[in-house]
């Protein structure tokens, strides 16, 4: 089950490697995407329609997921999910948290402290053990707290793999993030103002993966393990993949391949660091997953 499946990319290249790579897999294999958005979610049925009506992909209302009653076995896959979700926005001001709010002034959008309006929020920071200083601005995603808890609900089984770019808490909410990490992305233009193009940009934050692992334990969802990306894609045997794709590619092809692929697993530059790997089991003992290897062993 992926849970915000986007433009379907994910989705098709899974299954065309299962195809190829795992038959058996393939031929067990019922992909079910969970789409809250309406123009994403046309894109998927044109771009999987093939495998659909080979009953092989299917669509679940994000609805039922926040229900009882749907109970499954499998995976729950999210890519760039959890940065997305809505946060809360605070600061410590004179030795209180204070939630930032927006007021309307003068025509335009403003920065307004106030309490906090959850209790969740004044406990949030305590019970991760975090104090923040003078003056530090963070972000709060309740919201994701309460994702884990509804797929942990329908989750009988298996893994939840969250695939996001974040940190655990003490470097989430240390000292050099002084401005928290919400961003704004419009184009190719990225800013800290969610009050510019109001609409019409993309708002993210990075993840907190030590409250997801927390609220994991509480649902008895355990912790596998928590890796960067480049490692993860490297201990799956990625390098490999490049090494026998390129002899099938001209020098030209096999250039373009090396550079994207760079690209996902560079530590400075790429995505490679930035994004992490978080997997989490269910109903399974000590499980021993390939992309967690220690790379020194391979």
């Amino acid at each position: 089950m992926e849970m915000g499946g986007g433009r379907g990319f994910l989705c098709e290249d899974i299954i065309a490697w299962a195809k190829k790579n795992a038959p058996e897999f393939y031929g067990r294999l019922i992909y079910c995407i969970v789409e809250p958005a309406p123009h994403f979610f046309t894109e998927q049925k044109e771009r999987l329609s093939f495998e659909a009506r080979k009953k092989k992909v299917s669509w679940l209302s994000p609805e039922i997921i926040a229900r009882d009653g749907l109970y499954f076995e499998g995976c729950v896959l999210s890519n760039e999910l959890v940065d997305a979700f809505p946060v809360h926005r605070v600061v410590w001001d004179n030795g209180t948290l204070k939630e930032i709010h927006v007021s309307e002034e003068e025509g335009r959008f403003v920065d307004v402290l106030e309490k906090p309006s959850d209790p969740c929020i004044v406990s949030y920071f305590a019970d991760l053990g975090i104090t923040l200083d003078e003056g530090r601005n963070a972000e709060i995603n309740l919201d994701a707290l309460k994702w884990l808890e509804d797929v942990g609900r329908c989750l009988r089984r298996g893994f939840i793999l969250t695939i996001d770019y974040g940190c655990r808490a003490e470097e989430l909410y240390d000292f050099c993030r002084r401005a928290g990490t919400l961003r704004c992305y419009f184009q190719n233009q990225v800013s800290d103002s969610p009050y510019e193009r109001v609409g019409r940009q993309d708002i993210t934050s990075h993840v907190n993966f030590t409250s997801l692992i927390r609220k994991g334990e509480e649902l008895g969802i355990r912790f596998t393990g928590l890796v960067p990306q480049n490692r993860f894609l490297i201990a799956l045997g990625l390098l490999e993949e490049i090494a026998a794709a390129q002899q099938e590619l001209s020098e030209v092809d096999g250039l373009k391949l090396r550079l994207s692929l760079k690209h996902l697993i560079e530590p400075e530059r790429g995505m490679g660091e930035i994004f992490k790997v978080l997997i989490q089991h269910k109903g399974i003992e000590k499980p021993e997953l390939k992309g967690l290897r220690d790379l020194r062993t391979i």
